[in-house]
């Protein structure tokens, strides 16, 4: 069954579940720089690298840079095609905490993203609800879909589905999810609005800033601490999937010295 043929049918729970689960495989990679030694490390991780460029350059231009040092000690959740020797990601996205972050002696992302590119009041504003926070705190970026996937029939409103389903699952799991998220939105492909859909917020009157990565274009930076029920409703229909997924687990960080 192609692609677009178990799309048109995905309105019911039971059948999305069972067609991706024959097909699909939700893929976690935890911190590449704690267990670079594996093989299988070295080839998911740059499977992931080639999605993340290959999509942003053809959303973006040649230029476009969406890997940085967060890249290797973050965490990474994909969607992959489950073939007979590997995992082939189809979409992903990154997050990083605010405590790995501080465990390798990095600013936190959104802070060494949006100074000196926001107003004094809308950094403070982000600042404080950092400091304010009421436990772990994380920053997602780097959602990127494969370009083949993109040009199918159907295939957009599916892997946006997808996403803030997995989205949602993973920060809402009780083993590993972290509750509340700074996410960095981009107005090129109106991924801000999609967000708000979800349930984040836009942090401050100015929430606007040129994002580097992109090749200047501009960003909303959004926070999100209580999922929308579209998010929810999203989470319902890959839950099983996410029951089913496999982690690829880091978990031996050890603070830089």
């Amino acid at each position: 069954m192609s692609f677009r043929e178990y799309y048109s049918i995905s309105n019911e729970i039971k059948r999305v579940t069972l067609l991706l689960l024959n097909n699909y495989r939700i893929v976690i990679l935890d911190c590449p720089y704690s267990q670079f030694h594996s093989e299988t490390v070295k080839t998911f991780f740059t499977d992931l690298i080639e999605l993340k460029i290959d999509g942003y350059i053809d959303e973006y231009g040649f230029g476009a840079l969406p890997v940085d040092t967060t890249d290797f000690i973050g965490t990474h959740i994909a969607l992959c095609e489950e073939e007979s020797t590997h995992w082939k990601p189809i979409m992903a996205f990154k997050t990083i905490s605010l405590s790995r972050s501080q465990d390798f002696g990095i600013p936190f992302s959104p802070l060494s993203l949006l100074k000196g590119k926001l107003n004094d009041k809308s950094f403070e504003k982000v600042c404080s609800l950092i400091e304010s926070r009421s436990g772990e705190i994380s920053f997602d970026s780097s959602w990127t879909v494969s370009s083949a996937y993109r040009a199918e029939k159907g295939a957009p409103l599916f892997l946006l589905e997808a996403m803030a389903g997995l989205m949602t699952l993973y920060h809402q799991d009780s083993e590993v999810g972290i509750p509340e998220l700074i996410v960095s939105g981009t107005m090129q492909v109106r991924a801000d609005a999609f967000f708000i859909k979800m349930g984040a917020e836009r942090i401050g009157e100015d929430s606007i800033f040129s994002h580097p990565a992109i090749k200047g274009g501009m960003c909303s930076i959004l926070h999100l601490k209580e999922f929308s029920p579209f998010a929810l409703r999203s989470a319902e229909k890959y839950r099983a999937l996410w029951n089913a997924r496999v982690t690829i687990d880091g978990s031996k960080v050890k603070a830089a010295s």
